[in-house]
Protein backbone atom coordinates (compact mmCIF):
# COMPACT_ATOMS: atom_id res chain seq x y z
CA UNK A 1 0.00 0.00 0.00
CA UNK A 2 2.07 3.27 -0.98
CA UNK A 3 0.68 5.92 0.91
CA UNK A 4 1.56 10.11 0.01
CA UNK A 5 1.19 12.62 3.08
CA UNK A 6 -1.12 15.47 1.98
CA UNK A 7 -0.96 19.05 3.69
CA UNK A 8 -4.00 21.56 4.05
CA UNK A 9 -5.42 23.82 1.40
CA UNK A 10 -9.03 25.38 1.30
CA UNK A 11 -9.20 26.00 -2.51
CA UNK A 12 -12.59 23.93 -2.75
CA UNK A 13 -14.25 24.69 0.39
CA UNK A 14 -17.97 23.70 -1.28
CA UNK A 15 -16.76 20.23 -2.16
CA UNK A 16 -19.53 18.26 -0.51
CA UNK A 17 -21.96 19.27 -2.70
CA UNK A 18 -19.70 17.47 -5.45
CA UNK A 19 -17.98 14.45 -3.99
CA UNK A 20 -20.61 12.80 -1.93
CA UNK A 21 -21.66 9.12 -1.92
CA UNK A 22 -23.69 7.67 -4.68
CA UNK A 23 -26.49 5.08 -4.25
CA UNK A 24 -26.80 3.39 -7.53
CA UNK A 25 -30.14 1.04 -6.81
CA UNK A 26 -29.92 -0.58 -3.61
CA UNK A 27 -26.09 -0.22 -3.68
CA UNK A 28 -24.62 2.00 -1.70
CA UNK A 29 -20.54 3.75 -2.06
CA UNK A 30 -18.82 5.84 -0.05
CA UNK A 31 -17.74 8.66 -2.87
CA UNK A 32 -18.99 9.20 -6.53
CA UNK A 33 -15.55 9.03 -8.29
CA UNK A 34 -15.31 5.77 -10.85
CA UNK A 35 -12.84 4.73 -12.65
CA UNK A 36 -13.87 3.96 -16.32
CA UNK A 37 -13.75 0.88 -18.76
CA UNK A 38 -11.01 1.38 -20.96
CA UNK A 39 -10.04 -1.32 -23.79
CA UNK A 40 -6.20 -2.35 -22.81
CA UNK A 41 -6.18 -0.56 -19.71
CA UNK A 42 -8.68 -1.85 -17.10
CA UNK A 43 -7.53 -5.41 -16.17
CA UNK A 44 -6.53 -6.34 -12.71
CA UNK A 45 -3.13 -5.15 -12.46
CA UNK A 46 -4.41 -1.23 -13.48
CA UNK A 47 -7.19 -1.37 -11.16
CA UNK A 48 -5.34 -2.48 -8.51
CA UNK A 49 -2.75 0.16 -8.30
CA UNK A 50 -6.50 2.60 -8.06
CA UNK A 51 -7.47 1.07 -4.70
CA UNK A 52 -3.93 1.25 -3.65
CA UNK A 53 -4.79 4.58 -3.91
CA UNK A 54 -8.16 4.80 -3.04
CA UNK A 55 -10.55 7.60 -3.90
CA UNK A 56 -13.17 5.57 -5.83
CA UNK A 57 -16.63 4.10 -5.83
CA UNK A 58 -15.86 1.33 -8.00
CA UNK A 59 -13.65 0.03 -10.57
CA UNK A 60 -14.75 -1.21 -14.30
CA UNK A 61 -13.82 -4.18 -16.09
CA UNK A 62 -12.51 -3.19 -19.88
CA UNK A 63 -15.30 -4.13 -21.84
CA UNK A 64 -16.21 -7.76 -22.16
CA UNK A 65 -17.88 -9.69 -25.44
CA UNK A 66 -21.23 -11.10 -23.63
CA UNK A 67 -20.75 -13.98 -26.26
CA UNK A 68 -17.64 -14.55 -25.10
CA UNK A 69 -18.56 -14.46 -21.02
CA UNK A 70 -21.97 -16.22 -22.00
CA UNK A 71 -20.04 -19.48 -23.50
CA UNK A 72 -16.96 -19.54 -21.51
CA UNK A 73 -14.82 -18.64 -24.68
CA UNK A 74 -13.20 -15.58 -23.52
CA UNK A 75 -9.65 -14.95 -25.46
CA UNK A 76 -7.63 -14.15 -22.57
CA UNK A 77 -7.68 -14.94 -18.63
CA UNK A 78 -7.03 -11.05 -18.48
CA UNK A 79 -10.84 -10.23 -18.68
CA UNK A 80 -12.45 -11.91 -15.97
CA UNK A 81 -9.09 -11.79 -13.60
CA UNK A 82 -10.15 -9.91 -10.40
CA UNK A 83 -7.90 -9.45 -7.05
CA UNK A 84 -8.36 -9.91 -4.24
CA UNK A 85 -7.86 -6.63 -2.87
CA UNK A 86 -10.32 -5.24 -5.73
CA UNK A 87 -13.44 -3.65 -3.79
CA UNK A 88 -16.38 -2.97 -5.60
CA UNK A 89 -15.58 -3.87 -9.09
CA UNK A 90 -18.05 -3.51 -12.33
CA UNK A 91 -18.69 -5.98 -14.88
CA UNK A 92 -19.20 -3.84 -18.52
CA UNK A 93 -20.83 -5.84 -21.14
CA UNK A 94 -21.16 -5.58 -25.00
CA UNK A 95 -23.97 -7.61 -26.86
CA UNK A 96 -27.00 -7.13 -28.56
CA UNK A 97 -28.92 -10.63 -27.97
CA UNK A 98 -31.12 -10.77 -24.22
CA UNK A 99 -30.80 -14.51 -23.93
CA UNK A 100 -27.04 -14.32 -24.49
CA UNK A 101 -26.78 -10.96 -22.18
CA UNK A 102 -29.33 -12.52 -19.86
CA UNK A 103 -26.70 -15.84 -19.77
CA UNK A 104 -23.71 -13.33 -19.44
CA UNK A 105 -24.74 -11.45 -16.50
CA UNK A 106 -25.60 -14.79 -14.74
CA UNK A 107 -21.91 -15.66 -15.26
CA UNK A 108 -20.51 -12.20 -14.23
CA UNK A 109 -22.66 -12.57 -10.40
CA UNK A 110 -21.10 -16.45 -9.89
CA UNK A 111 -18.22 -14.40 -10.49
CA UNK A 112 -18.72 -11.55 -7.82
CA UNK A 113 -19.41 -8.71 -10.34
CA UNK A 114 -20.75 -5.72 -7.87
CA UNK A 115 -22.34 -3.73 -10.98
CA UNK A 116 -23.59 -5.04 -14.38
CA UNK A 117 -23.09 -1.97 -17.22
CA UNK A 118 -24.22 -2.45 -20.78
CA UNK A 119 -21.86 -0.53 -23.55
CA UNK A 120 -23.81 1.54 -25.56
CA UNK A 121 -20.52 4.01 -26.32
CA UNK A 122 -18.07 1.95 -28.22
CA UNK A 123 -17.79 3.88 -31.63
CA UNK A 124 -15.21 1.06 -32.93
CA UNK A 125 -16.90 0.41 -36.68
CA UNK A 126 -16.14 -3.47 -35.49
CA UNK A 127 -18.33 -3.33 -32.68
CA UNK A 128 -21.06 -1.25 -34.37
CA UNK A 129 -21.60 -3.92 -37.18
CA UNK A 130 -22.77 -6.39 -34.82
CA UNK A 131 -25.08 -3.87 -33.61
CA UNK A 132 -23.36 -3.53 -30.30
CA UNK A 133 -22.06 -0.46 -28.65
CA UNK A 134 -22.90 3.07 -29.72
CA UNK A 135 -25.42 1.29 -32.42
CA UNK A 136 -27.93 -0.17 -29.68
CA UNK A 137 -28.85 3.26 -29.49
CA UNK A 138 -30.83 3.92 -32.71
CA UNK A 139 -33.28 1.08 -31.10
CA UNK A 140 -35.12 2.29 -27.72
CA UNK A 141 -37.00 -1.03 -28.12
CA UNK A 142 -34.07 -3.19 -27.91
CA UNK A 143 -32.04 -1.38 -25.48
CA UNK A 144 -35.57 -1.77 -22.92
CA UNK A 145 -35.49 -5.84 -23.90
CA UNK A 146 -31.42 -5.53 -22.83
CA UNK A 147 -31.61 -4.14 -19.60
CA UNK A 148 -34.36 -6.23 -18.71
CA UNK A 149 -32.57 -9.24 -19.36
CA UNK A 150 -29.62 -8.01 -17.83
CA UNK A 151 -31.74 -8.00 -14.23
CA UNK A 152 -30.25 -11.25 -12.45
CA UNK A 153 -31.79 -10.01 -8.85
CA UNK A 154 -33.44 -7.07 -6.97
CA UNK A 155 -29.98 -5.88 -5.55
CA UNK A 156 -27.32 -5.51 -8.49
CA UNK A 157 -27.28 -2.38 -10.10
CA UNK A 158 -27.42 -2.44 -13.46
CA UNK A 159 -26.75 0.80 -15.27
CA UNK A 160 -25.57 1.75 -19.25
CA UNK A 161 -22.95 3.70 -20.69
CA UNK A 162 -24.13 6.28 -23.76
CA UNK A 163 -22.83 8.84 -25.74
CA UNK A 164 -24.97 11.61 -26.92
CA UNK A 165 -26.37 12.70 -30.33
CA UNK A 166 -24.67 16.39 -30.36
CA UNK A 167 -27.06 17.09 -33.47
CA UNK A 168 -26.79 14.34 -35.89
CA UNK A 169 -30.55 12.90 -35.42
CA UNK A 170 -29.56 9.65 -34.98
CA UNK A 171 -31.28 9.46 -31.63
CA UNK A 172 -33.05 11.91 -28.87
CA UNK A 173 -30.77 11.11 -25.86
CA UNK A 174 -33.13 12.48 -23.63
CA UNK A 175 -36.27 10.04 -25.17
CA UNK A 176 -33.36 7.26 -24.47
CA UNK A 177 -32.45 8.59 -20.85
CA UNK A 178 -36.55 8.30 -20.04
CA UNK A 179 -36.92 4.73 -21.82
CA UNK A 180 -34.21 3.51 -19.71
CA UNK A 181 -35.41 4.67 -17.12
CA UNK A 182 -38.49 2.93 -17.12
CA UNK A 183 -36.74 -0.40 -18.39
CA UNK A 184 -35.62 -0.29 -14.88
CA UNK A 185 -31.66 0.94 -15.20
CA UNK A 186 -30.58 2.22 -11.74
CA UNK A 187 -27.60 4.72 -13.24
CA UNK A 188 -26.70 6.43 -16.62
CA UNK A 189 -23.35 6.78 -17.58
CA UNK A 190 -22.97 9.98 -20.13
CA UNK A 191 -19.89 10.51 -22.35
CA UNK A 192 -20.66 13.86 -23.74
CA UNK A 193 -19.38 13.10 -27.31
CA UNK A 194 -21.23 11.40 -30.34
CA UNK A 195 -19.36 8.54 -31.69
CA UNK A 196 -17.67 9.75 -34.46
CA UNK A 197 -16.32 12.57 -32.50
CA UNK A 198 -12.21 11.98 -31.51
CA UNK A 199 -11.16 13.56 -28.35
CA UNK A 200 -10.15 16.66 -29.96
CA UNK A 201 -13.88 17.90 -29.56
CA UNK A 202 -14.89 19.37 -26.52
CA UNK A 203 -17.59 17.57 -24.40
CA UNK A 204 -20.87 18.47 -24.59
CA UNK A 205 -21.84 19.14 -21.13
CA UNK A 206 -25.26 21.05 -21.90
CA UNK A 207 -26.18 17.68 -23.28
CA UNK A 208 -25.35 16.08 -20.03
CA UNK A 209 -27.21 18.49 -18.28
CA UNK A 210 -30.45 17.96 -20.20
CA UNK A 211 -30.17 14.24 -19.61
CA UNK A 212 -29.84 14.68 -16.15
CA UNK A 213 -32.69 16.86 -16.15
CA UNK A 214 -34.82 14.42 -18.22
CA UNK A 215 -34.39 11.42 -15.12
CA UNK A 216 -34.74 10.73 -11.51
CA UNK A 217 -31.83 8.40 -11.69
CA UNK A 218 -28.58 9.19 -11.24
CA UNK A 219 -26.28 10.36 -14.12
CA UNK A 220 -22.80 10.32 -14.41
CA UNK A 221 -20.64 12.29 -16.57
CA UNK A 222 -17.62 11.32 -18.54
CA UNK A 223 -14.95 12.85 -20.49
CA UNK A 224 -12.69 15.49 -19.59
CA UNK A 225 -12.61 14.95 -16.10
CA UNK A 226 -8.85 15.33 -15.53
CA UNK A 227 -8.42 17.41 -12.01
CA UNK A 228 -10.11 19.01 -9.35
CA UNK A 229 -10.84 22.26 -11.64
CA UNK A 230 -12.51 20.13 -14.72
CA UNK A 231 -14.51 18.22 -12.19
CA UNK A 232 -16.00 21.29 -10.49
CA UNK A 233 -16.71 22.41 -14.31
CA UNK A 234 -18.38 19.27 -15.19
CA UNK A 235 -20.52 19.88 -11.90
CA UNK A 236 -21.91 23.68 -11.90
CA UNK A 237 -22.74 22.63 -15.69
CA UNK A 238 -24.47 19.48 -15.35
CA UNK A 239 -25.40 19.11 -11.82
CA UNK A 240 -24.69 15.19 -12.15
CA UNK A 241 -24.89 12.50 -9.92
CA UNK A 242 -20.91 11.05 -10.14
CA UNK A 243 -17.89 11.50 -12.11
CA UNK A 244 -16.31 8.18 -14.14
CA UNK A 245 -12.91 9.26 -14.86
CA UNK A 246 -11.08 7.62 -17.81
CA UNK A 247 -7.88 8.30 -19.69
CA UNK A 248 -6.83 10.91 -17.72
CA UNK A 249 -6.00 7.81 -14.33
CA UNK A 250 -3.89 6.27 -17.28
CA UNK A 251 -0.50 6.05 -15.90
CA UNK A 252 -2.21 8.38 -12.99
CA UNK A 253 -4.06 5.48 -10.62
CA UNK A 254 -3.43 7.89 -7.73
CA UNK A 255 -5.58 10.69 -9.60
CA UNK A 256 -9.19 9.82 -7.93
CA UNK A 257 -6.82 10.24 -4.50
CA UNK A 258 -5.67 13.69 -5.53
CA UNK A 259 -8.82 15.15 -6.82
CA UNK A 260 -10.72 13.88 -3.48
CA UNK A 261 -7.63 15.24 -1.21
CA UNK A 262 -8.16 18.41 -2.74
CA UNK A 263 -11.80 18.85 -3.10
CA UNK A 264 -11.78 18.24 0.88
CA UNK A 265 -9.16 21.24 1.32
CA UNK A 266 -5.76 18.94 1.10
CA UNK A 267 -2.84 19.23 -1.07
CA UNK A 268 -1.70 15.59 -2.37
CA UNK A 269 1.76 15.32 -3.25
CA UNK A 270 2.17 13.06 -6.11
CA UNK A 271 3.99 10.10 -6.06
CA UNK A 272 7.83 11.01 -7.51
CA UNK A 273 9.79 9.73 -10.45
CA UNK A 274 10.88 6.68 -8.92
CA UNK A 275 7.50 5.61 -7.28
CA UNK A 276 5.75 6.21 -11.04
CA UNK A 277 7.77 4.08 -12.04
CA UNK A 278 7.77 1.32 -9.45
CA UNK A 279 3.81 1.63 -10.69
CA UNK A 280 4.38 1.04 -13.81
CA UNK A 281 6.76 -2.31 -13.43
CA UNK A 282 3.81 -3.73 -10.91
CA UNK A 283 1.49 -2.72 -13.50
CA UNK A 284 3.62 -5.00 -16.25
CA UNK A 285 4.67 -7.80 -13.70
CA UNK A 286 0.94 -8.03 -13.44
CA UNK A 287 0.11 -8.41 -17.00
CA UNK A 288 2.94 -10.82 -17.25
CA UNK A 289 1.36 -13.13 -15.03
CA UNK A 290 -1.87 -13.03 -16.59
CA UNK A 291 -0.63 -13.57 -20.12
CA UNK A 292 2.58 -13.59 -21.12
CA UNK A 293 6.34 -11.79 -21.14
CA UNK A 294 6.37 -10.33 -24.71
CA UNK A 295 2.76 -9.61 -24.69
CA UNK A 296 2.87 -7.44 -21.68
CA UNK A 297 5.75 -5.54 -23.23
CA UNK A 298 4.21 -4.79 -26.02
CA UNK A 299 1.68 -3.28 -24.19
CA UNK A 300 4.33 -1.27 -22.02
CA UNK A 301 4.71 0.38 -25.13
CA UNK A 302 1.39 1.73 -25.24
CA UNK A 303 1.36 2.38 -21.11
CA UNK A 304 4.82 3.96 -21.07
CA UNK A 305 3.68 7.12 -22.74
CA UNK A 306 1.53 7.57 -19.79
CA UNK A 307 3.33 6.72 -16.65
CA UNK A 308 6.52 8.93 -18.32
CA UNK A 309 3.86 11.84 -19.47
CA UNK A 310 5.74 14.14 -17.02
CA UNK A 311 9.58 13.18 -17.62
CA UNK A 312 12.05 15.70 -18.51
CA UNK A 313 13.67 13.27 -21.30
CA UNK A 314 10.60 10.96 -22.25
CA UNK A 315 11.14 10.91 -26.11
CA UNK A 316 14.58 8.98 -25.12
CA UNK A 317 12.58 6.79 -22.76
CA UNK A 318 10.07 6.28 -25.47
CA UNK A 319 12.37 5.63 -28.03
CA UNK A 320 14.35 3.16 -26.01
CA UNK A 321 10.89 1.22 -24.88
CA UNK A 322 10.41 0.58 -28.62
CA UNK A 323 13.58 -1.09 -28.26
CA UNK A 324 13.19 -3.29 -25.67
CA UNK A 325 11.82 -7.52 -25.77
CA UNK A 326 11.47 -8.09 -21.96
CA UNK A 327 10.72 -7.76 -18.32
CA UNK A 328 14.33 -6.64 -17.51
CA UNK A 329 15.26 -4.51 -19.98
CA UNK A 330 11.81 -2.67 -19.18
CA UNK A 331 13.46 -2.34 -15.64
CA UNK A 332 16.59 -0.97 -16.70
CA UNK A 333 15.26 1.72 -18.91
CA UNK A 334 13.17 3.14 -16.39
CA UNK A 335 15.87 3.36 -13.76
CA UNK A 336 18.01 4.67 -16.74
CA UNK A 337 15.63 6.93 -16.97
CA UNK A 338 14.14 7.61 -14.27
CA UNK A 339 17.15 8.38 -12.35
CA UNK A 340 18.83 11.06 -15.31
CA UNK A 341 15.21 13.11 -15.40
CA UNK A 342 13.97 15.83 -13.77
CA UNK A 343 9.86 15.38 -13.10
CA UNK A 344 8.29 17.92 -14.91
CA UNK A 345 5.55 20.69 -12.84
CA UNK A 346 2.49 18.71 -12.47
CA UNK A 347 -1.23 20.46 -13.46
Amino acid sequence: MLVFPIAFDAEYPHHTAMLKPLLIGKKQFETNLIQAPLAGVSCAPFRELVWEFGGVAYCCTEMLSALHIANNSDRSPRYQTRYPTEKNLCWQLSGNDPEILARASERALQNSADILDLNCGCPQPKIRKKGCGSKLLNDEKKLSLLIKAMRQDDKTPVTIKMRIDAGHAEFCEESVAKSLEEAGVDAIIVHGRHWTHDYNTACQLDSIAKIVSAVSIPVIANGDITCAKQLEKVFQETQCAGFMIGRASVGQPWLFQKITSEMNGKLFSTPSNLEIGQLFLKHISGLIEMENERNAIFQSRKLGKYYARYLENKLEFFEALYKIDTFLELSEIINLFISHSKQLILP
